[in-house]
């Protein structure tokens, strides 16, 4: 008799009368998740897999400090059983406003709705950076900085004309600031000046 039934995994199969019977298809296994942050203020993710079970799309969160989480955004996937390696790469914007980093939660959804924890991982900005979100922004956002240490900062309009001064432990509220581009000078350190882009 031949084995003519073939469907899940190896690791699940066994034998009757030569017949070939498995129950389960290949389960999620990681190889890496990581994160990092861009100058434009966003954190890029990326991760992937060896292989997958029946995933219908990834949920990336931000999480605070007491594990409520804010949802950033969906990516579908579909079927994947094959035994292959799966690269995703996905930009998010944070919302929670932490002033050095950002808790990220990734999560699975199923075809039957059942959601699983996939992975964890803290994005970090680099020591002695200073980062900008939103930006570009319209003229009434708050903007908020990304750093690991708190700078005086002054900002300037295209004109030369000091538009503000205060402490990048605050955010700025744009509202009645005229679109255009504003250079950010942190006076108290050697670092390039930033540029914001109000639209």
């Amino acid at each position: 008799m031949y084995a003519d039934r073939i469907s899940g995994t190896a690791a699940d199969a066994y034998f009757d009368d030569l017949l070939l019977t498995t129950t389960a298809p290949l389960p999620l296994e990681w190889i890496q998740l990581t994160g990092e942050f861009l100058s434009s203020g966003k954190a890029l993710i990326q991760w992937s897999t060896s292989s997958s079970k029946e995933v219908k799309y990834y949920v990336l969160y931000e999480e605070n400090e007491v594990g409520e989480r804010t949802a950033l955004d969906t990516i579908l996937v579909g079927y994947t059983y094959q035994n292959t390696i799966h690269q995703y790469s996905h930009l998010i914007q944070p919302t929670l406003r932490h002033q050095s980093y950002v808790n990220i939660t990734l999560t699975t959804i199923s075809f039957d709705g059942t959601e699983t924890l996939a992975g964890q991982l803290i994005v970090n900005v680099l020591p002695g950076s200073v980062l900008l979100f939103p930006n570009p922004c319209s003229k009434s956002d708050i903007v908020h900085f990304i750093s690991d240490t708190h700078y005086s900062i002054r900002i300037l309009n295209l004109l030369g004309e000091v538009r503000y001064i205060g402490n990048s432990a605050f955010p700025i509220q744009t509202e009645g600031w005229s679109a255009g581009m504003y250079v950010i000078y942190c006076i108290d350190a050697p670092l390039a000046p930033l540029k914001l882009v109000i639209e």
